[in-house]
């Protein structure tokens, strides 16, 4: 469902008009910058006609998988090195508030394990969701990869299917789509184990591209925080930024 809302000093005010939605702010709110705009309140998503001013009402944790074992492998696992990274990401992300965060993981390997570090360590629940996978760049248009479904080695999280997954080169049009449909189904605050490229197109989604441009690097077992309309890179080996 759509309402009127006005978006002043972090959060939003929803009414069935502006006008309403105008006269439930204090009176220190109504002196101040004002964004007019509509909200569903089924995505979360806040539409503006300021295309800065456009965003999600959501607390992301994307996070990148660690450094993998054999890059030539497409369901390859996490490297010693990899694993010791996200073990240091999860004590930066013990900062946050985790009590109401949801877990959402890509079922690849590398993703899986991320995962089974961060639930350890910070008792989080993941589930195990295909929309959040990474676009299989390395299939030609007519080959497909089956992804085995290691829901046996992980039961510690909750799938959505127990059979293997064929993947099929995707086209960047049905990426954007499934990436943006993935974005309006997430929880209001959650934390995502993905791949580069998820985290890139989602960030866009999110955010206006003059914002989504802030984050220049996306490196292994970092996560790129949204909040709103703000955005930071938090978290990766050799930086505490």
């Amino acid at each position: 469902m759509r309402k009127a809302a006005l978006y002043v000093q972090g959060r939003i005010v929803l009414a069935d008009s502006h006008l309403e939605a105008y006269q439930k702010l204090s009176c220190e709110e109504q002196n101040k910058h004002l964004v007019s705009g509509v909200f569903d309140t089924e995505t979360e998503e806040f539409h503006s006609e300021l295309p800065d001013e456009h965003f999600y009402n959501k607390e992301l944790l994307l996070t990148r998988h660690g450094n993998c074992e054999n890059l030539e492998e497409p369901d390859t696992e996490l490297s010693d090195f990899g694993l010791n990274e996200v073990k240091k990401l999860a004590l930066i992300l013990k900062n946050f508030n985790l009590k109401d965060m949801i877990g959402i993981s890509s079922p690849m390997l590398r993703c899986l394990q991320t995962s089974l570090i961060l639930h350890e360590l910070l008792n989080v629940e993941f589930k195990v969701q295909s929309n959040v996978i990474e676009t299989p760049i390395f299939l030609e248009n007519e080959q497909q990869y089956r992804l085995q479904n290691h829901c046996g080695k992980f039961p510690q999280f909750q799938w959505e299917n127990y059979e293997d997954l064929i993947l099929k080169k995707e086209t960047y049009k049905n990426f954007l789509i499934r990436t943006k449909q993935a974005l309006q189904d997430l929880p209001r605050i959650c934390i995502v184990v993905t791949h580069y490229g998820f985290i890139c197109n989602l960030t866009r989604l999110a955010l206006c591209d003059k914002k989504a441009k802030q984050i220049e690097k996306i490196p292994p077992a970092s996560v790129t925080y949204i909040e709103k309309q703000e955005v930071k890179c938090i978290g990766w080996t050799g930086s505490n930024n």
